[in-house]
């Protein structure tokens, strides 16, 4: 199943961007470079986390149950990144900037979750 991710994840191999790339220039280049979904894009690494900002979000209105569609696209992108299963923890719009938290899913975390339940 192709999501905009994965648009985005072919159109950044074919113009030079590493998927090892630091994971702010990664979203950078596909956002507001490679496309027109925001103006800017801050990134910061917290342990299993990536907390995000995505300035002046294009468009700048959740879609359904879905949300926004750059909290997907972002989520894609460092799913590819880090070849990790990644989910939302958090979406906030706040002052016209979408604030995302987005979690990786990290094997060893289940398997402590495993032993912990038996």
């Amino acid at each position: 199943m192709e999501t905009p991710g994965t648009a985005l994840i072919k159109e950044l191999k074919r113009s030079g961007v590493s998927m090892t790339e630091d994971p702010q220039l990664i979203l950078k280049k596909a956002m507001s470079e490679l496309y027109d979904f925001c103006e800017d894009v801050k990134v910061e690494e917290d342990g299993p986390n990536f907390n995000v900002i995505i300035f002046k979000p294009k468009p700048s209105d959740p879609v359904g149950m879905i949300g926004f569609v750059q909290t997907m696209i972002a989520a894609s992108l460092i799913s590819e990144r880090e070849s990790k299963i990644t989910f939302i923890r958090r979406q906030e719009m706040k002052r016209g900037n979408l604030y995302l938290v987005i979690g990786t899913y990290d094997k060893e975390l289940e398997q402590g979750t495993k032993m912990i339940k038996n």
